[in-house]
């Protein structure tokens, strides 16, 4: 939505009907932007980038084979920090590749597990995708054959429902597909007591992005000690 700085060099034949080769370098700062027909918000958008248009001769263009490269890259997404590379090629069709860092702070989340939860702590998430731009919008984000994966670290990640008075809080390693999250060594604090979790949630990603209402989870819990006094107590309390 602000203009981006530029450099175009072309080269072009004009005794030949053939497509010019051209190298596009350009540069965005502070940008608020979308991508694709998608309605997902970027903002504060910092990027470098260059299009190169050349075909295995190195002597004309060739557009469908041509390749976009952004790096550095770093901004806002919704209201996350992040950073990453991104590489676009076959602009006739355009697949995107992304990898790169999102710090999600809890309190700031606005998915549906923000309505069903009250949220605080921290999540720092690896992500790697590729898939057609196309794709990138709300309504079909990783449906088949975009490929989504992501190592996400709990930093007290603290969650309770809305008509509970314990949190639940969280640290450690989950790893995230298109579909479900899977998780082996998960640690849990509750008020009766600290847990080694292990397990598996299922369509956990349509949960988080508001398509489902819940999701089903397999999990085993680990504990070498279990109080459960601070919950009778509080529930007598209520009872009182």
């Amino acid at each position: 939505k602000k203009n981006l700085s530029a450099k175009l060099l072309l080269v072009t034949n004009p005794d030949k009907r053939q497509e010019p080769a051209f190298i596009l370098d350009f540069e965005g700062k502070d940008q608020a932007l979308t991508i694709g027909n998608s309605k997902i918000p970027y903002s504060h958008v910092n990027f470098r980038g260059r299009i190169l248009s050349l075909d295995s001769t190195r002597s004309k263009g060739d557009v469908q084979n041509a390749t976009v490269m952004i790096y550095p890259l770093n901004g806002y997404l919704y209201s996350f920090p992040f950073s990453g590379r991104i590489k676009v090629t076959n602009l006739s069709d355009p697949q995107i590749a992304f990898g790169g860092k999102l710090e999600i702070k809890a309190e700031d989340v606005d998915f549906k597990v923000a309505r069903d939860f009250a949220l605080k702590g921290k999540v720092i998430a690896n992500i790697s995708y590729t898939g057609p731009a196309a794709k990138l919008n709300t309504h079909e984000f990783l449906d088949k054959p975009m490929k989504l994966r992501a190592r996400l670290l709990f930093k007290d990640l603290s969650y309770r429902e809305f008509n509970r008075p314990f949190p639940y809080i969280l640290n450690g390693v989950a790893l995230l597909n298109n579909r479900d999250m899977q998780f082996d060594s998960l640690r849990l604090k509750t008020v009766a007591g600290n847990a080694v979790l292990k397990g598996k949630a299922f369509d956990f990603m349509a949960y988080l992005l508001g398509r489902s209402n819940g999701f089903k989870a397999d999990v085993a819990a680990r504990s070498e000690l279990l109080d459960l006094n601070p919950i009778f107590a509080e529930k007598k309390s209520q009872e009182l």
